[in-house]
Order: C-alpha cells, then structure tokens, then sequence
C-alpha cells in the first residue's frame, strides 16, 4: 500500500469525550482547506474538503463531490453545494462552516478561461502551479516522510471516490528475471 498509515473514520467513530482526544476535539486544532482537481475526460472532476490536525498530525478528508465532463457551471454548483455542507457532521462538530466557503479553494494548474469561467460562476480559486518534482514531495507529505502526517483519515462513506482512490493506490510492478517486483516509485497513473 502507498499510504499504510489510511483509516476510514467517521464523525461517530471518534470518542469526543475521551480525555486521550482533546487534541481533536478542540476546533481551535484544526485548518480546513478546500480543493479541486479539474479532470479533462475521462478524469473525474474531484472537489474535497480537507482537515489537518496540526498537532496530532492527522489530515481528515470529510466530504467530496466528484464527477465527469462537467461544464464549468456544473463544477460550479456541486462544489458550492459541497461547501454548503460545511464539512458534513464532522465540520459542525469542529465548527469548519465559517471557514470552508467558496472564497478559499485552491485548484489544481488549468486553464485560465476555465479559473475565469469558475470565478464568474461564484468561486474564488486559487490556482496551485505545479513544478518537476511536485508529485513526489505530494507524495512525501501524505505518506509522513516530512514528518507532517502521521495518519490520514477518509470518511469512507461521504468520500467513496477518494477512499477508493487512496486504497487502491499501488507502487507499480515489473517482472525481472521472471519474478514480480514492486518497485518503491510513485504510481504516475490514477486508480479508479
């Protein structure tokens, strides 16, 4: 597995109460971004919305919207309606709604008559450029060799696009000699 350190959790799974997790409990541990990956068909067009502990070092991913070939107006809709939700239950419990709103999505590098498109639609996106090497330090961050995630949880019922993704994500393998070897490089290649 790419990332041994992913958990499916739940807003219900976590004991709130529990002295040992006042570090998730206290809203004040929490930043919440909000994302988008436009996909040129047939890649999906994926909007999330992200939580990272910075003390337990813990990146939640609580809520998603994803489709394909979507018009501008489309991407527009769903993710407004994704962050109408505010993180589901377990952004009302860490009181994310004041912050995940349609003027703090980062997206992707795209087009920018699509970035105006959006913009003219009602989100405000900030584009993220993407430079060589940009996937492995991704890559780095989410599997904790920066020492920046220890665990990342998805809630595998609201995201099941990005669960799937996370779970099924496999280092590629060769055959050598005969013999199937997993090669420890990043997958270039998403899994469905």
């Amino acid at each position: 597995m790419v990332f041994p350190r992913l958990q499916p959790m739940r807003e219900q799974d976590v004991d709130w109460e529990a002295k040992e997790n006042w570090v998730l409990a206290s809203p004040n541990n929490w930043r919440w971004f909000c994302g988008c990956d436009y996909g040129y068909s047939p890649d999906p067009t994926v909007g999330v919305v992200v939580g990272y502990n910075k003390i337990a070092k813990i990146l939640w991913i609580v809520d998603e919207c994803c489709g394909t070939r979507w018009s501008e107006e489309a991407i527009a809709f769903n993710m407004k309606e994704m962050l109408s939700r505010g993180g589901n239950a377990i952004g009302k419990r860490l009181n994310a709604k004041a912050v995940v709103t349609p003027s703090m999505l980062i997206n992707s590098e795209i087009d920018n008559r699509i970035i105006d498109g959006l913009r003219t639609a009602g989100l405000n996106i900030y584009p993220i450029k993407k430079f060589s090497g940009s996937r492995d330090i991704s890559y780095q961050f989410l599997t904790g060799g920066y020492s920046d995630v220890k665990e990342i949880w998805i809630d595998s019922e609201q995201c099941k696009t990005t669960w799937a993704e996370f779970s099924g994500a496999e280092f590629p393998r060769r055959d050598i000699n005969g013999k199937e070897i997993i090669i420890q490089e990043w997958p270039t290649v998403r899994r469905p």
